[in-house]
């Protein structure tokens, strides 16, 4: 049984305002339309760190659409959360043509 990852929507994102570092790595999050000025990145780890690198990465992935990180937290030892602003409702880069942002 094989395992499809969704695409994460900017409406099921505003009810949560969280999106998966996943999501943002794989380029499954359409936050066009996102209607908040924060939002929140959700990773699990299995080995130290690696929570908190899945964070930074989307966040640096999200940077360039002016979201900003904020804050990084450990929640029960297996859970990460990153929390990023929106500096600013910035243009799309040209040379992004994914759904991201």
């Amino acid at each position: 049984m094989s395992i499809v990852a969704r695409a994460e929507t900017a409406q099921q994102i505003a009810l949560s305002r969280m999106v998966t570092a996943d999501g943002v790595i794989e380029r499954r999050v359409d936050l066009r339309g996102y209607p908040h000025h924060y939002l929140m990145i959700h990773s699990y780890f299995l080995m130290r760190a690696e929570g908190v690198r899945k964070v930074v990465i989307a966040a640096e992935l999200l940077r360039p659409y002016g979201w900003e990180l904020v804050n990084v937290a450990e929640v029960s030892g297996s859970q990460v959360y990153g929390f990023v602003r929106r500096a600013a409702f910035a243009a799309v880069p040209a040379q992004h043509t994914e759904p991201l942002p």
